[in-house]
């Protein structure tokens, strides 16, 4: 495998180079229709953790991704009261989380951490601890989200009709009644970090096509059928974006843009990043309409994230994590994350979520 195609095989695993673990870990529809869960799938153990969160939710919870209590990550959700669940407990790595629209139900994907091959989709009831695996191949699931109606996941799939692994992704539809896959995509260049519209129109996406160079990615949406992409987006040098998400409205697309002048994915390089951190830094949050107007949300500096922006209630607030890296003689020991609320029209920001217990281990949430 060349230098290129292997980084395209791993740089859709943001979050994990990103957070560099090994070194800041130091620091009302129906549900879903699937099958029943075999005694291997359902690993999961709902108890309160901790009553101590600090979150300001809304009308919704926050569930998050942490390695704070297995070094492969379990998901956790952060209840209206401000204790935390523990939602999953076993030695998987569970990552990239996503709440069903009546808040019943999480599907994210999971497998061994050290071997993306063994990444698969699962759906989970949140209340009853009920747990499905969704897909069982030997390649790359990851990044589901739901339909409007919560009867669809849409995720990217690195394989390809032979079911043979690839090095980039494309864009699939599980129906979880008739249990039926459709793709979406058929590009030779990345279409990951897929996301619905809320009024079910719309699909957002980041892809390689104009760029043709992994770590070069760029927001795309089309339509929820396929047809019709466009791009939003357009990045200059070693800039990128990341991980789109619908404003309520379906007008509006808030990202991350990594800013350094360095191919991103050098961030799981921990002694490169160690010591460059500049040169990998920042990573600031833009917001683009569907018409292709642009501005920019942050101004973090060098040596911060501003990363996996989420709407809350509003159009104008966006949930984010703040990655804030801990540097000593111009060297990185560490870091710590916390979840932060931004008011997009006074550009004020709120903390919305502060754990002792997680704020190392944090990598992912969503609501």
């Amino acid at each position: 495998m060349s230098i290129q195609r292997k980084n395209g095989f791993y740089r859709w695993c943001l979050v994990t180079l990103l957070m560099v673990i090994a070194l800041v870990g130091c620091g009302e529809t129906e549900g879903p229709v699937v099958d029943e869960p075999s005694p291997e799938a359902n690993s999961s153990d709902l108890h309160v953790k901790d009553d101590s969160s600090q979150a300001k939710l809304g009308d919704k919870s926050i569930v998050f991704m942490s390695k704070k209590d297995n070094p492969h990550g379990d998901l956790y959700r952060i209840a209206r009261s401000g204790a935390i669940e523990r939602l999953t407990t076993n030695e998987r790595h569970d990552n990239n989380p996503a709440v069903s629209p009546d808040g019943k139900w999480l599907a994210f994907h999971g497998g061994e951490e050290g071997d993306p091959l063994t990444w698969e989709i699962f759906v989970l009831n949140m209340e009853t601890g009920e747990e499905v695996q969704v897909t069982n191949n030997q390649v790359i699931d990851g990044h589901p989200d739901w339909s409007p109606d919560g009867t669809k996941l849409i995720f990217s799939h690195f394989g390809n009709d032979k079911g043979e692994a690839t090095p980039t992704a494309d864009l699939y539809l599980y129906d979880l009644q008739t249990k039926e896959m459709t793709q979406l995509t058929h590009s030779p260049h990345e279409e990951n970090d897929p996301e619905w519209s809320p009024d079910g129109q719309w699909i957002v996406y980041k892809s390689t096509e104009r760029t043709q160079e992994a770590g070069r990615e760029e927001i795309y949406v089309m339509r929820s059928d396929g047809s019709d992409p466009r791009r939003l987006t357009t990045t200059q040098g070693w800039e990128s974006d990341h991980d789109p998400s619908w404003s309520p409205d379906s007008r509006r697309i808030v990202f991350e843009r990594f800013m350094g002048d360095t191919p991103w994915y050098r961030m799981g390089e921990t002694e490169f990043l160690i010591k460059n951190v500049d040169r990998l830094t920042p990573w600031n949050l833009f917001e683009v309409t569907l018409e292709g107007d642009l501005r920019q949300l942050t101004q973090v500096d060098k040596g911060d994230i501003a990363f996996l922006p989420i709407y809350g209630d509003t159009a104008n607030q966006v949930l984010y994590i703040l990655i804030d890296f801990l540097i000593v003689d111009g060297q990185v020991i560490g870091a710590e994350k916390h979840i932060y609320a931004l008011d997009t029209e006074t550009g004020e920001t709120t903390l919305v979520f502060e754990d002792e217990g997680h704020k190392y281990y944090l990598e992912y949430f969503d609501r």
